[in-house]
């Protein structure tokens, strides 16, 4: 490639070579376009990995406190080991019929809750100790959780003690369930 002779474009002369290629309008605006796309790409796959780092500590935290939910039902004395109160979910009678877990969609749907208001008799001097709901009883990170206990006559002498924690990232409900078997020991 050889010298050609500058041009001339008014009052100073700027040399031009004829094998300097730079980019077009066009060959820019496509480069830019890609850049844009990539970007764009890589942005979203940072939020959606943000997203799903804040999901999975969510779900972390619900195991934790489910966990120790379950290990404080399992320090309870078995008489304690009952509903403070009867929940009431939509529909469900109240009025001393049996309710069941089936009525809260919980597994062993079968199984009859049991429920102790706090009366003190002389067959059962401890009252339950076992809240059934508690709305936004934890929160961790700015993460609130609900956390719902259920106690179910599990069998002769066995209760079952089922933990539900919900709670809402990004709009997205989630729950995570956990149960636990508390047997009556024979003093």
């Amino acid at each position: 490639m050889g010298k050609t002779k500058p041009t001339t474009g008014g009052s100073a002369e700027v040399p031009r070579w004829s094998g300097e290629g730079g980019f077009t309008i066009v060959e820019s605006i496509v480069g830019l376009v890609i850049f844009v796309l990539l970007f764009v790409t890589a942005a979203t796959t940072m939020q959606l990995s943000i997203r799903n780092q804040r999901d999975v500590r969510a779900r972390q935290q619900a195991v934790a406190i489910a966990t120790q939910a379950l290990e404080d039902a399992r320090g309870l004395m078995w008489t304690e080991v009952e509903l403070t109160t009867a929940p009431a979910p939509d529909g469900v009678r109240t009025d001393g019929s049996l309710v069941y877990a089936s009525a809260f969609n919980l597994p062993n749907g079968d199984e009859q809750l049991v429920v102790d208001p706090g009366t003190y008799t002389a067959e059962d001097p401890d009252p339950g100790q076992i809240d059934p709901f508690v709305a936004g009883a934890e929160v961790v990170d700015a993460q609130s959780f609900d956390v719902r206990q259920f106690v179910t006559d599990a069998g002769t002498d066995l209760r079952r003690v089922i933990v539900v924690i919900e709670w809402t990232t990004y709009r997205t409900a989630h729950s995570y369930v956990a149960s636990t078997q508390v047997a009556e020991v024979a003093q």
